[in-house]
């Protein structure tokens, strides 16, 4: 499940994600918050939506993210991602979002690597 949480009480608004015990944490600019379990990704994608750049990040339980690059911390995601058995290294380095919309870079069919 898709947890959403509010940081508008907070004075400070933290835009940035953050990777633990197995679990993805984004704050969005809008002060929610959003919670993958990345251990138990399904399915991982790179879209381009409004000539932006974005992962979206789908978890056994249906939770997703939808993760712009431009976000602090971004290559945190890349480097965890990598050690993903069948990540698409080569399609994500060949994506041309002139040409393409979406890229598939992982699925649950594969498996991580111990």
């Amino acid at each position: 499940m898709t947890v959403w949480q509010s940081l508008l009480a907070q004075k400070e608004v933290v835009r940035s994600l953050h990777i633990e015990a197995g679990e993805l944490i984004y704050y969005r600019p809008s002060g929610a918050i959003t919670h993958v379990v990345i251990d138990e990704l399904a399915r991982a994608e790179l879209r381009q939506i409004n000539h932006q750049l974005y992962w979206y990040l789908l978890d056994q339980n249906g939770s997703f993210a939808l993760i712009p690059e431009t976000c602090p911390q971004f290559g945190l995601l890349r480097r965890y991602l990598l050690s993903f058995r069948g990540f698409n290294y080569d399609g994500l380095l060949r994506f041309d979002p002139s040409i393409d919309q979406r890229l598939l870079l992982w699925s649950m069919t594969d498996q991580r690597v111990a």
